[in-house]
């Protein structure tokens, strides 16, 4: 388990699981749980364990630790100040 600073929230951490067991027997799911990526969704998403309500780093630590039923958490996104005209439009 490790204190994560999610991105953007000051000085707060959560506590989450952030690697695979020793005996993990798929290395790409283990590197994909492993390896920090916050440009990919998935990889940067935390979720957490239905019955235990452990918090794991995203759905490939979820994964190789053997925990199938979890929750995504609620995702906000902030574009920053766009104006309108920069927008794609509907045709």
């Amino acid at each position: 388990m490790e204190c994560v600073n999610i991105k953007n929230s000051g000085s707060f951490g959560t506590v989450m699981k952030t690697n695979c067991p020793p005996d993990a027997v798929q290395p790409e799911i283990q590197t994909l749980c492993e390896t920090v990526d916050n440009t990919d969704f998935l990889r940067g998403m935390p979720v957490v364990d239905e019955l235990a309500g452990v918090v794991y780093r995203n759905v490939f630590c979820a994964r190789c630790n053997a925990v199938n039923n979890v929750s995504f958490w609620r995702m906000t996104a902030d574009c920053g100040r766009i104006p309108a005209s920069a927008l794609p439009q509907d045709n």
